[in-house]
């Protein structure tokens, strides 16, 4: 493949230390791999050198070959979302307080983006959910369609009932939701939102969307992973006593009234992101860093004597 030359930088826009390593990167890369740079317009106020760059929100995936992350998952997500459709490889460095997906170390921003454009890295395809909110019964408009990497929820919100949701896979009615929400997550979302909501881990490449209620009001409802080729689809019925809001990777809360629907299907838009190792090693070292997963301390040797 091409060396990318066209490099989005993307980090939190109200951290001066974060600033400041925009630019020391920005810099670096300009003078040491003659790439063009891109900045978001309130970074470059910041780093006015880089005032007259191209960025085009509506247009970013015709011009970006590459994108830099700094900062936490939450950087991630919002530089996901600004790709509702192809995402050009991404390379996440952890900079904020848990960084599940930021699989890289920024002290070594120089050694590892060099080998990133130098093609040395493994690329991982995260894959992403297509939703759509269905007024009505009436096809979903341009404002109530959502691209997410994490997970979307559909719950109750301030309201002081319980979510009465009618849940539909390929269009067949297949059972009724009582609970505060529900989560529908992808394997990369498994591990923040649905996990704490008593929902499984699963490995990033496996083909699945999860699905897991939250605080439902009966015993035997338990989380479900579907295949990735469902469509899911949640509506809040005719008679519901009260509305439901949905929430797209913690992003665009959204009313939902009775007889609107929540549409969710895989999307054909993957994630690609670099991998400081290998994928399942990356996600392995993540879970025993970030999340301290299957820590004990070790047994002792049986004492014989």
């Amino acid at each position: 493949p091409a060396t990318p030359s066209n490099i989005l930088i993307i980090s939190k826009i109200h951290d001066p230390g974060a600033a400041k390593l925009v630019a020391e990167i920005a810099r670096w890369l300009v003078r040491e791999k003659m790439v063009n740079i891109i900045l978001e317009p309130a970074m470059t106020k910041q780093i006015p050198e880089f005032r007259d760059n191209d960025w085009d929100k509506d247009g970013l995936f015709k011009i970006v070959d590459m994108v830099i992350c700094l900062g936490g998952d939450g950087t991630m997500l919002y530089a996901c979302s600004l790709f509702q459709d192809g995402v050009p490889p991404m390379m996440c460095f952890h900079m904020g307080s848990l960084g599940f997906l930021m699989n890289f170390d920024i002290s070594t921003y120089k050694d590892s983006i060099s080998k990133a454009l130098s093609g040395e890295c493994w690329i991982a395809l995260r894959r992403r959910l297509f939703c759509q909110i269905s007024r009505g019964g009436a096809p979903a408009n341009e404002n109530d369609t959502f691209t997410v990497l994490n997970e979307a929820v559909l719950g109750r919100g301030s309201s002081p009932f319980l979510s009465n949701l009618e849940l539909y896979l390929d269009g067949e009615r297949c059972s009724s939701i009582q609970a505060d929400g529900v989560i529908i997550a992808t394997p990369s979302g498994s591990t923040a939102y649905s996990l704490s909501a008593g929902g499984s881990m699963i490995h990033p490449a496996v083909p699945g969307i999860l699905f897991t209620p939250i605080c439902p009001h009966v015993l035997s409802s338990r989380p479900i992973v579907f295949p990735d080729y469902v469509e899911i689809k949640l509506k809040v019925p005719p008679d519901s006593r009260g509305t439901a809001w949905a929430s797209f990777d913690g992003r665009n809360d959204l009313e939902l009234k009775p007889s609107d629907s929540l549409i969710i299907t895989m999307s054909p838009f993957p994630l690609p992101t670099f991998c400081s190792s290998t994928e399942t090693q990356d996600w392995i070292h993540g879970l025993a860093q970030c999340l301290h997963w299957n820590e004990r301390k070790r047994q002792g040797a049986l004492n014989t004597h």
